[in-house]
């Protein structure tokens, strides 16, 4: 049985790296090697939540403050006369406060932007094996859903442009552009599409929905069965799965780590929830979706 030790050095070493990973600026081995240390450390995953709520505390302050035109003239005069113009501001708290996380949100993602293109894209090997390692602790059908969460929605970068009518033709195709719709009537307020799009992992196709809250990151993977697979399969497989819905759409979940893994079948599809939500807030929204989603897919099949 391996022993993670914990003492002052490691966790001050890894509460270094929190602002990091929160900004996606961590490499893909950090970013597992801070996983696994905060699952085992109460008090390090308490300061990622606190940390957590003062980012959302900010990016609300700024979006809650409208700039008036003088103030946003004045900047803009400056900044094209190459002068500095913090000095120029006469600012009350609260708008200080703002300008402040304004600043810090620009300059953070042009860096995170530009980090993440030449690093979280470079290192192919090792986000396969921190997936694999995930995948290891769950049913096999469970893992068609959760590898393909991991590899577009934790390790890659999201596209700036969506979600807008030609991109989303674009990237789902005419069949698929009106789910769309119904997912975004059908999930929880809070919640929105930030990706979509066909895409492939391990040699299999998927259509992939990436929705995101301030604190939370889910995802609708879709994916064409292969021969005989069926959730009903998790009963024999793992005692923590079954079906957990009492709706005529039996909806199977299980967990593994910090991600949840909600399933339900159409005739000719799997469709997964995966979340890092708490078991009943996952199941919740996979119950919610999967009777518009399945319609849906029943009617391609069609």
């Amino acid at each position: 049985m391996s022993t993670i030790e914990f003492n002052g050095a490691v966790c001050d070493r890894m509460q270094k790296q929190l602002d990091a990973y929160l900004s996606n600026e961590l490499s893909v081995e950090a970013t597992h090697e801070l996983m696994k240390h905060l699952e085992a450390c109460p008090a390090c995953a308490q300061d990622l939540e606190s940390r957590t709520r003062v980012r959302n505390l900010l990016r609300r302050a700024v979006q809650s403050e409208a700039a008036s035109p003088a103030l946003r003239q004045n900047i803009e005069a400056r900044i094209r006369q190459g002068q500095s113009w913090f000095p120029v501001l006469r600012l009350s708290p609260g708008w200080a406060l703002a300008v402040a996380a304004a600043v810090l949100v620009v300059v953070g993602s042009v860096f995170v932007s530009r980090w993440r293109t030449d690093r979280l894209y470079d290192n192919q090997e090792a986000q396969d094996a921190n997936i694999r390692a995930v995948d290891a602790r769950l049913p096999r059908i469970a893992t068609v859903g959760l590898s393909d969460h991991l590899h577009c929605a934790v390790f890659r970068r999201f596209p700036q442009e969506y979600p807008r009518d030609p991109v989303a033709t674009r990237e789902l195709g005419p069949e698929y552009v009106r789910l769309i719709a119904l997912v975004k009537e059908r999930v929880q307020p809070g919640y929105e599409v930030i990706m979509a799009h066909r895409c492939s992992y391990a040699g299999r196709r998927y259509v992939h929905f990436v929705l995101k809250s301030d604190a939370h990151l889910l995802s609708l993977v879709v994916t064409e069965k292969n021969g005989a697979e069926s959730f009903s399969s998790m009963n024999a497989a793992s005692g923590s799965g079954g079906s957990a819905s009492g709706s005529a759409i039996p909806v199977y979940q299980v967990g593994v780590k910090r991600y949840e893994v909600a399933g339900f079948e159409s005739h000719g599809y799997l469709a997964f929830i995966v979340s890092d939500l708490d078991q009943h807030r996952n199941l919740e929204i996979a119950e919610s979706l999967a009777p518009v989603v399945t319609g849906f897919l029943n009617s391609l099949s069609g």
